[in-house]
């Protein structure tokens, strides 16, 4: 027969195992914040579909989403994942340019700000701005499937994103 003191015991160290070993026997993997890992072109396609709410889509439009942007969106991750900028490179990069913009930089020295806080290889940038040309033509083609009183109640940056046709950047590192 077990004592209490015994029966407590085992119960902790139970409790201990599951909490040391309990994340390295986890079916998926994790996030950061404890949240399951996503895959990243879902969560494009899920945003893009987010900020085209207040347009209220026709079933239609909606159904054209994912085979506009989905794709899009696909490639460009694939793309991505191949020259080695994961999402943890692209969110550190997004931050080092949020506390850039924060100190007042722009242009230039913003670029730079970002490519000292994380930096790339020639041809991590060039992927990059491959991939984001390729985003903006998707974002612009589906556009044009919408009227303008849908693009009306989109918010400012949401609406010239779907509006202005994206052009090739000249002269940027990675070219």
């Amino acid at each position: 027969m077990v004592s209490m003191a015994g029966f407590r015991n085992l119960v902790a160290v139970f409790s201990i195992g599951v909490a040391l070993g309990g994340p390295a026997f986890s079916q998926g993997t994790k996030a950061p914040g404890g949240r399951a890992a996503a895959d990243p072109a879902k969560g494009m396609i899920e945003m893009f579909t987010k900020n085209l709410g207040p347009a209220a889509l026709t079933q239609e439009q909606s159904s054209k989403i994912d085979a506009i942007f989905g794709k899009a969106a696909r490639e460009a991750v694939a793309k991505r994942q191949e020259a080695g900028l994961t999402p943890k490179v692209l969110r550190d990069r997004q931050q080092a340019r949020k506390k850039a913009t924060d100190e007042g930089k722009k242009g230039k020295e913003l670029a730079s700000a970002v490519d000292a806080a994380v930096p790339l290889t020639d041809s991590q940038k060039k992927v990059l701005e491959e991939t984001d040309l390729q985003l903006a033509k998707a974002r612009y083609e589906f556009g044009k499937l919408l009227s303008a009183d849908q693009i009306a109640k989109l918010p400012d940056p949401f609406k010239k994103n779907l509006t202005t046709e994206p052009k090739e950047k000249k002269g940027r590192p990675g070219k």
